[in-house]
């Protein structure tokens, strides 16, 4: 099992000089796991002029090995999740819903015969249906999005079968230790920050 460090998104660095148009510009940020909530942080670390570097510990969300490594779980996107994604904007609300499913009808299953309506087409007359979406299309939606914004800017790095080993908030520094792409053998450690 991943380290809880893994599985949050954490974010280390120091202001330098400040713009008004870019208020992080000149944090150096670290963002540790590539889920929803991780690249979430990185589109509004990136949208406020950080640089930002990703490590995950798995690979890829968008290679065929992703769906081996126990991602392919089903999410439903309702209100409280489509505000988180566009308080980024409306544009990467509309990169991630072509990669899921509308649902206007939820039911909860406590018993193998006994089903209970949540939500029925007439409870939601008026809103926008819920996004049921695999969470490896969730990231690779947001990832390749990610990418397409802010890829050339030079800002943002992405590193995948990355372990995340020690983070100290007080240097600003994250050590690191990498492998090969099939899972094997560690092929480098590194420390993050400004080290000395």
């Amino acid at each position: 099992a991943a380290a809880p460090a893994a599985r949050a998104a954490v974010a280390v660095g120091a202001i330098a000089g400040q713009s008004e148009g870019a208020p992080l510009a000149g944090l150096e940020a670290v963002v540790v796991g590539a889920g929803p909530s991780g690249l979430l942080l990185a589109h509004r670390l990136l949208q406020a002029g950080a640089q930002v570097e990703i490590f995950e510990g798995r690979s890829d969300p968008r290679s065929p090995e992703a769906l081996l490594e126990g991602r392919a779980y089903a999410l439903g996107l309702g209100i409280r999740g489509r505000t988180a994604i566009r308080t980024v904007d409306d544009e990467l609300w509309s990169a991630i819903e072509p990669s899921g499913f509308g649902s206007e009808w939820f039911q909860l299953h406590p018993t193998p015969t006994l089903a209970l309506d949540l939500r029925t087409p007439a409870d939601g007359k008026g809103l926008e249906p819920s996004l049921l979406i695999y969470q490896t299309d969730l990231c690779g939606a947001m990832l390749s999005e990610l990418e397409a914004r802010f890829g050339s800017s030079g800002r943002l790095r992405t590193t995948f079968r990355a372990r995340v080993e020690g983070v100290d908030p007080i240097r600003g520094t994250v050590t690191v230790a990498t492998t090969a792409g099939d899972g094997g053998e560690e092929t480098s450690r590194r420390t993050v920050g400004p080290v000395g």
